[in-house]
């Protein structure tokens, strides 16, 4: 029970941190007449795309072993990396 509460707590403060860096590098990043656009998406990517997440793992793992997962996992986080560092040379 303990290693659990750890985790959960680890994990609490991870998800509370994330809220606050997001919230000040959009307001950074973002012109005043873009900033409501800029919030939406982020919400979007985060709580509409990212919780694809849990139905595309559930899949894998239904017709795939923990390997596989693992590796699809592996592609989409390079396939982020690549799209952002595109945006990031295309806004230069």
């Amino acid at each position: 029970m303990v290693p659990f509460l750890a985790i959960a707590l680890c994990l609490g403060v991870a998800l509370f941190t994330i809220q606050p860096l997001q919230q000040a590098t959009v307001a950074s990043y973002s012109s005043p007449e873009t900033r409501g656009l800029s919030f939406g998406y982020t919400y979007l990517a985060i709580f509409g795309i990212g919780a694809l997440g849990a139905g595309l793992a559930g899949t894998v793992l239904t017709y795939a072993d923990v390997n596989v997962l693992f590796v699809v996992l592996a592609v989409i986080a390079i396939l982020g990396s690549v799209l952002a560092f595109g945006v990031r040379q295309i806004g230069r």
